[in-house]
């Protein structure tokens, strides 16, 4: 951010913890130096939309595909081919939405003269580097086609000109690209690759794929209704405004009231951790000794083992219960490092604290976890060692039989209610 009035606002959005005074001068600068206005048709081609949710971004994306339809711009759409190696030999893997996440190429790439794109990989023969913006100066006429691209200079904005001779002026050079294999990755038991040219689109993309980058011009949409741009931290709010030179370079789109009443529902927002964490900082800034919460497990009935937590890449399913409340039970699928410190921490409550009882590895995507998740048939009712029965006997069934168990502590039964 080089405005001046964009660098005390970046300073205040800064501050902890935002107080009510604070986040009404915040919302003045916005609703007085940004871009308000009715929908995307009005917005700069040249800006990128952000968003807050991937289905949000995947909705917009498709929508102005649909326009290119409608208005007969002629345009193709190149997909990729996945191949996975079998032995020396790269076989054809068909639809794989698993490589989405392991490999940096598109699975489907829109081709059109003028449309925005970034390199996904280095090569020093052509020129570029990974990240690098480039224009699509014509759609080719088939997959097998070579695509001519103009690569745009670092530090060069990007604008709506499509001049040969501006392009030129400005340093922008024009290569040719082909469909290739892009790199090998492991997963499980396989090396996968998937082939296709070396760009993707760049229309497009989510607030926290936005973080660290510097962007020419921006379309955001808010609101406070509608869960698809629904914000759910102020730190989402800073990551918009902080990613350009200018706030005349954002643009809000949809009624500037709502969006300025999202913004400030945004704002508003505390995490259970902020309260913890800005208790830690200001008792170390002051010198103060910190009196934190702490718990002690081996006193209750649930005693933990000194088991390490292995990295799980491919998901896992993991079995948190309350120590103090036998029918608070939380079965989840992502990191259990993470959901372990959401739950302890924040404000106190008569469920605190909980425990990591077990979680069950050995699965090839984060859907399959998601599946086996759904497959328990977990209740209140149930005490920790029934629960417990009820994975094992889940990981031992033939669908599931590669799956590891993990046992991170032991319910001891309390005897005449004391333990």
């Amino acid at each position: 951010m080089e405005q001046i009035v964009g660098k005390e606002l970046i300073g205040l959005m800064g501050r902890r913890p935002l107080n009510e005074s604070t986040i009404n001068i915040i919302l003045t600068i916005i609703a007085g130096n940004c871009n308000f206005v009715e929908s995307f048709v009005d917005v700069p081609p040249e800006a990128i939309r952000i968003f807050s949710t991937r289905s949000a971004e995947k909705a917009e994306f498709e929508f102005h595909q649909n326009n290119l339809i409608a208005n007969r711009i002629d345009h193709t759409v190149i997909k990729a081919k996945d191949e996975f190696r079998s032995g020396t030999q790269w076989l054809p893997l068909g639809d794989n939405k698993m490589l989405d996440k392991l490999v940096r190429e598109p699975s489907e790439l829109l081709c059109y003269a003028g449309a925005v794109c970034r390199f996904t990989a280095c090569c020093s023969i052509g020129g570029y580097y990974q990240g690098q913006k480039c224009i699509i100066e014509k759609c080719p006429t088939n997959e097998n086609d070579r695509i001519s691209v103009w690569m745009v200079p670092t530090g060069v904005h990007l604008t709506s000109c499509t001049s040969e001779e501006v392009y030129l002026d400005r340093g922008f050079k024009k290569i040719l690209i082909s469909s290739k294999p892009g790199h090998s990755v492991k997963h499980g038991s396989y090396y996968y690759r998937r082939k296709q040219f070396p760009i993707r689109n760049f229309y497009s993309m989510t607030i926290h794929k936005a973080m660290g980058e510097t962007l020419p011009m921006v379309a955001v949409k808010v609101s406070s209704t509608d869960p698809k741009y629904r914000l759910w931290s102020a730190e989402q709010v800073y990551v918009i405004i902080s990613r350009v030179h200018s706030l005349s370079q954002i643009y809000f789109v949809g009624c500037k009231q709502q969006t300025l009443s999202a913004l400030q529902s945004a704002l508003l927002l505390k995490t259970q951790h902020q309260p913890l964490i800005t208790e830690f900082v200001v008792g170390l800034l002051e010198g103060r000794r910190l009196n934190l919460q702490q718990f002690d497990l081996t006193k209750g009935i649930y005693r933990p083992y000194h088991i390490v937590i292995p990295n799980l890449p491919n998901g896992c399913v993991a079995y948190f219960q309350s120590t103090k409340n036998n029918s608070k039970k939380i079965v989840a699928t992502k990191s259990p490092k993470n959901i372990l410190l959401m739950l302890n921490t924040g404000p106190s409550n008569e469920s605190q604290p909980y425990a990591l009882f077990c979680f069950v590895t050995g699965f090839y995507e984060y859907i399959e976890a998601e599946a086996f998740s759904q497959y328990l048939n977990v209740n209140n009712e149930m005490d920790a060692n029934e629960v417990l029965d009820e994975i094992h006997s889940k990981c031992s069934d033939y669908f599931f039989a590669k799956l590891s168990l993990y046992k991170c502590c032991s319910f001891i039964y309390p005897i005449n209610g004391i333990t």
